[in-house]
């Protein structure tokens, strides 16, 4: 497949790679890093744009004006025109996300799936790799970097995890999208690239492979400072750098109340959720137990963010 955009700055500028990550721990800095092997590529200036995060403001925008724009019947405005604006609106965004490219086509990244829908609204002729990461494995991750709760991180995960599979649904025959799966990358690093840089449109044949290899690890959850807290650092890649499995050592409990909470959604993004056991009985129980739990960790983060007057959550918090 070839790629004209290494030839052709203003459509570089237009045609940026966009990664949004399912979450933070998700990988988003280890697929824009191998975008970034490739010739015709390099890493946006901003190291997360999120710019779909706050694009609600600008689709209600937009409605607003194309009301006023209705009043008058006799304008005789011409079709689309709603859209265009929308578009026009995306087109700035990415001028701004393409700065500096020069003609080489720009990858950008937000661990955040947050109006995710906006997307091809936006833009159009991007490109779209929406990441996902075994919510076991984000939830545990952000636990060793954060000492964030795990069932807080299974329903951010879970919430997240179900917009990508809507939008996936609608969306998947798109020449310019793809949905990725984070372990596929480091199982299959060379095969998934390849299906990979075809979604972007870019050219298959001027990717060096062997690079890929050479990658270090960015911002384990196992690194840690002298004073025993985690930082974020790159550190050379090893045989037992990266591991997919960090969640197997969970307890019975915390698998059943992962499972709860985000387990349909582990199951449709093709992860297997892990086996707990018991008794019928048991099980019912314990289910009763995490659901109450739940429910009264819904009812404080909702009061405190109404208190707050802010988001419901902090689905693409990062540190």
């Amino acid at each position: 497949m070839s790629d004209s955009v290494g030839r052709d700055a203003s459509s570089a500028v237009n045609r940026p790679i966009f990664i949004q990550g399912v979450l933070g721990r998700s990988g988003t800095n280890y697929l824009a890093q191998l975008l970034a092997l490739h010739p015709h590529c390099r890493l946006s200036a901003i190291p997360e744009d999120w710019l779909l995060a706050e694009s609600h403001h600008l689709v209600r925008y937009t409605t607003r004006v194309a009301a006023r724009w209705s009043r008058d019947p006799g304008w005789d405005l011409p079709p689309g025109l709603e859209q265009r604006l929308l578009t026009k609106l995306g087109e700035g965004m990415l001028a701004l996300v393409g700065e500096g490219a020069e003609g080489r086509r720009v990858v950008t990244k937000t661990p955040n799936v947050q109006w995710l829908g906006n997307f091809f609204q936006l833009f159009p002729q991007a490109s779209l790799l929406v990441l996902v990461r075994d919510g076991r494995s984000v939830a545990e991750s952000a636990r060793r970097s954060f000492g964030d709760d795990l069932f807080q991180v299974a329903r951010w995960w879970g919430w997240a995890a179900r917009q990508i599979l809507l939008f996936d649904r609608d969306n998947r025959d798109r020449r310019n999208y793809r949905l990725v799966r984070y372990e596929d990358l480091v199982r299959e690093p060379e095969a998934e690239m390849r299906a990979i840089l075809q979604a972007a449109d870019l050219d298959v044949d001027a990717f060096d492979f062997e690079r890929i290899h050479d990658l270090p690890v960015f911002g384990s959850s196992t690194f840690r400072n002298d004073s025993g807290e985690w930082q974020w650092k790159t550190m050379p890649r090893t045989d037992g750098a990266v591991r997919l499995d960090r969640w197997k050592g969970w307890s019975r409990a915390e698998h059943e109340r992962f499972n709860r909470i985000a387990g349909e959604a582990l199951s449709k993004l093709g992860y297997e959720p892990e086996p707990t056991g018991g008794s019928r009985l048991s099980r019912l129980l314990r289910v009763g137990l995490w659901a109450t739990l739940d429910g009264l960790q819904r009812a404080r983060t909702g009061l405190r963010d109404v208190i707050a007057e802010r988001a419901p959550s902090r689905l693409g918090r990062t540190r």
